[in-house]
């Protein structure tokens, strides 16, 4: 009989030890799930990540584009404004010199204006038959 109990114990430990494994290994794949299903998460996260960098890849090349050729043109309108300064600046000369030749040549006009008005009153003084000073034919003299 001590066979049998000791058989009977070995069977219940048998099935206990069946039991208390099949727990274990239970708990093991539901961990497993959960890890497996947190492995789909960060892969879902990975992909998405990805997604999105080559999106923001595609956007920065775009702007690196865009800020090269925004160098390029305001590299050529700074030379044209350069080119536009000095030509403004030249012209200004120009003017300034302009101005000051017509203003002599105003300066001339003027005297010559002067001159024929004097020549004017001398013909009508002679014409007339009035004598002409010599202190009034000075100052004629000195305007030309």
């Amino acid at each position: 009989m001590n066979m049998e109990h000791e058989f009977i114990a070995a069977v219940i430990l048998a099935v206990a030890l069946a039991i208390f494994l099949s727990f274990i290994i239970e708990g093991l794949k539901r961990r497993n799930k959960k890890q497996e299903d947190r492995i789909e998460s960060l892969e879902s996260v990975v992909d998405s990540l990805k997604f999105h960098n080559r999106r923001l890849r595609g956007k920065l090349e775009e702007a690196l584009k865009r800020e090269s050729r925004l160098k390029a043109a305001n590299e050529t309108l700074q030379a044209k404004n350069e080119k536009l300064s000095s030509e403004k600046m030249r012209l200004a000369e120009e003017r300034i010199l302009s101005e000051k030749q017509k203003n002599e040549m105003l300066r001339m006009i003027d005297k010559r204006q002067a001159s024929l008005s004097q020549y004017k009153n001398l013909l009508f003084l002679s014409m007339s038959g009035k004598e002409i000073s010599a202190e009034y034919l000075g100052k004629i003299m000195e305007t030309e």
